[in-house]
């Protein structure tokens, strides 16, 4: 017996092992129950709590740790350990087999490779605040926000040469020493709301679905209708309200990622 509570005393679980090890015993092999006398004495009672800790006494010497990880060793029977030993006889063979590279492994790792999703980072043309904060686009086509603080803000970013047929967007909220705990956010305690996000290609809304985030925010929810500050209710359309939208906390500090898809490839650039 073991457990992995955090916060658990050893010399507590013991005494608690020994209780529930007495219990047991006497209830499934005397058909009677010997938990009362762990306490004290009864007056009618046949047994006394001598008797329950002479009982517990006989598993004191058990070699097992009280708290934490437990090394188990196995007891196979004799027609069991002869399996395991027949198999671990085929182990050099197979992990050979498995370890040897052939040309149709090079091909298939190459489609493999090939198949996989490549990123394009955007590059921003402009980036404006509608209430003031300063939006400056880096060298690294990041963007960094400063200078005022507003509860609420709507950010508009242009960018140019957007890959026709680009249906998969990905924003990055990244920490940076200037902000607040590292940031990605702009609040005190390093975290954001992003609310809702629009794309949009020349003047037409691109419809946006299967929203995924790195990290869903479930903590100060009581009021939220998701139940969590999800990457789903940042494409919505606020239909549930303007005020819910995907955070982050506690994982503030480090880089968090929402992803979400067009619902058809774009022709034009966003």
């Amino acid at each position: 017996m073991t457990t992995r509570e955090g916060g658990s005393q050893p010399k507590e679980y013991i005494a608690i092992y020994l209780g529930d090890r007495v219990r047991n015993v006497s209830g499934v092999w005397m058909a009677t129950t010997l938990g009362c006398t762990e306490c004290h004495d009864h007056k009618f009672d046949p047994f006394t709590s001598r008797d329950f800790y002479s009982l517990g006494a006989y598993f004191a010497d058990l070699e097992e740790t009280p708290v934490g990880p437990q090394k188990y060793k196995p007891l196979p029977t004799a027609a069991q350990q002869a399996e395991v030993d027949e198999s671990k006889k085929q182990l050099p063979a197979l992990e050979a087999v498995l370890n040897t590279q052939t040309p149709a492994l090079d091909e298939a790792l190459a489609k493999w490779e090939a198949a996989q999703v490549k990123w394009t980072v955007l590059e921003p043309s402009a980036a404006a605040s509608s209430n003031g904060t300063g939006l400056a686009i880096r060298d690294d086509r990041s963007i960094l926000a400063s200078g005022e603080l507003p509860d609420v803000d709507t950010y508009t970013v242009t960018f140019k040469g957007v890959p026709t047929g680009t249906r998969v967007f990905r924003i990055e909220a990244l920490p940076d020493d200037s902000l607040p705990k590292k940031g990605p956010g702009r609040a005190g305690n390093g975290n954001f709301v992003i609310t809702e996000v629009i794309v949009k290609a020349g003047d037409q809304i691109v419809p946006l679905q299967n929203a995924t985030a790195s990290f869903e925010q479930t903590l100060a929810n009581e009021n939220n209708p998701y139940k969590k500050w999800t990457a789903g209710s940042a494409i919505d359309g606020d239909a549930k309200g303007a005020s819910f939208g995907w955070a982050v906390l506690p994982k503030v500090g480090v880089a968090q990622r929402l992803v979400f898809e067009a619902s058809e490839a774009l022709e034009s650039g966003v």
